[in-house]
């Protein structure tokens, strides 16, 4: 599995994992509860994002592209409401299946960019969740094959998540440290503490977010995803807010 991989399972969601209680489950209206957990969040394209490019830097990705003799260049591209895409240059002639490649990599680590709420996210999903004590646990499987986790489960607390796992092809990710920062007076992940298991195998994975202000706008400045002793590292810079990415972009 590649390090991008890890990356794409801890932004794209979350997985089926049990829980111990002594207290009494309590079933929940989901739709109601998913609604208060989204108004806590803060979502760029809900404070006035329309549309967004920006510039990629990747140490790591960079550097070994660079013993190939390819300088890699990205850019990001996000518009209302949720179309997105990763420009790719610096492939040689005759590569262009590599690049191709790289692209897919990146594009399923777009979901940390611009996040969608909540309940936007989890309509692929068919849903269970009960109440135990002070906490909420919300359950899903994938209501048809896609792309993202086959099941999930998020933990909250007072409408906060604290804790989620991700399953997704014989990996299992467990994240149960979770921090947030306030922005606004909503909240934006901060970092992810946890677990990668694959083949038997445990490994220390984390991820830590950065942001910064554009035109009033709180957008990712930079992510660091850390799987055992290896790092991905993606770096946004010269971010351009609301002036105009035409469709042609995503074609």
């Amino acid at each position: 599995m590649t390090r991008l991989r890890v990356a794409s399972i801890l932004w794209a969601g979350m997985v089926l994992a049990g829980i111990s209680s002594a207290a009494k489950e309590q079933a929940i209206k989901i739709p109601a509860f998913i609604k208060q957990v989204d108004a806590k969040c803060y979502y760029p394209q809900q404070h006035g994002l329309r549309d967004l490019s920006v510039k990629v830097i990747m140490p790591e990705l960079e550097s070994k592209m660079a013993t190939q003799k390819i300088a890699l260049k990205t850019t990001y591209y996000w518009k209302a409401p949720n179309q997105e895409k990763f420009a790719v240059s610096g492939f040689p002639k005759g590569q262009e299946a590599n690049r191709a490649y790289v692209e897919q990599l990146l594009k399923s680590g777009g979901a940390a960019i611009i996040s969608r709420p909540t309940a936007e996210a989890l309509k692929t999903y068919q849903l269970t969740a009960v109440k135990q004590g002070n906490l909420v646990i919300i359950r899903g499987t994938l209501k048809q094959p896609g792309t993202g986790p086959q099941k999930m489960a998020l933990w909250f607390r007072n409408y906060e998540l604290i804790r989620m796992d991700a399953d997704q092809g014989g990996a299992e990710v467990r994240m149960t440290q979770i921090t947030t920062v306030k922005k606004g007076g909503q909240l934006l992940p901060a970092s992810m503490r946890g677990e990668l298991i694959a083949q038997g195998k445990s490994q220390p994975l984390s991820t830590k977010l950065s942001y910064t202000q554009v035109k009033g706008i709180t957008l990712v400045s930079q992510i660091i995803t850390k799987v055992g002793g290896q790092t991905v590292t993606m770096k946004f810079s010269g971010h351009k807010v609301n002036q105009g990415v035409p469709d042609s972009v995503f074609k």
